[in-house]
């Protein structure tokens, strides 16, 4: 979803993105899973530079991440999930198969998984997590889960020098030594592979043939 934010900030208004799908995190105090990984991103022009965007879910880790993790056979961080009996595990396979991911930041995280929810469902009247594996149509690959982008025009706002001010705040942060900021690994890549084209693997052109 990083491409849809990209635009809305380069077109000079922030943007943000809620999303739910299918139940995986288990809060604390939880006896399944209740929510989705219910990621959210932002992002916002900045004058004279590429706009800073970033998304992340509201879980420990992602369930992209979790599975690639059980592929390779590496264990999790305590604290990431919990299997079928609620306990902690560092088994991939038992967050997946009968358990559940645990929210960042704890209870943090959990009200931040709720927030999303509302709006991305509640709001959207899309379909809460709750409900996703009850009406998932078989053989479907997506769910009715709900989206919520909003949109703001600083400039309608009559802030016209919020782009600066951005710019100023971001200056500050890369002199405090936050050098990275999110995108630049990005921009940096799409660069280059506009300048040097895109290497074409064996590997990669095996899988046209």
């Amino acid at each position: 979803m990083a491409r849809p934010r990209g635009i809305c900030a380069r077109r000079s208004g922030g943007d943000g993105d809620d999303r739910q799908r299918q139940a995986r995190c288990c809060p604390r105090g939880a006896t399944r899973p209740v929510f989705s990984t219910n990621p959210f991103g932002f992002a916002t022009p900045v004058a004279g530079a590429d706009p800073i965007v970033f998304d992340f879910s509201t879980s420990s880790m992602s369930h992209g991440d979790l599975q690639l993790l059980r592929a390779e056979g590496q264990e999790v961080p305590v604290g990431t999930g919990v299997d079928s009996t609620g306990a902690d595990t560092t088994d991939p396979n038992a967050i997946l198969d009968g358990g559940g991911i645990r929210p960042i930041g704890g209870h943090k995280g959990a009200l931040l998984s709720f927030m999303v929810e509302t709006l991305a469902a509640g709001l959207t009247g899309g379909a809460f997590t709750y409900e996703v594996d009850a009406e998932a149509p078989e053989g479907a690959h997506t769910f009715r889960t709900g989206q919520l982008f909003i949109v703001i025009d600083p400039e309608r706002g009559g802030n016209d020098g919020y782009l600066a001010r951005v710019r100023e705040f971001v200056d500050m942060l890369r002199d405090a030594g936050m050098d990275r900021q999110p995108g630049d690994r990005r921009y940096a890549n799409r660069a280059e592979a506009a300048e040097r084209g895109i290497p074409v693997t064996d590997t990669i052109r095996s899988l046209f043939d």
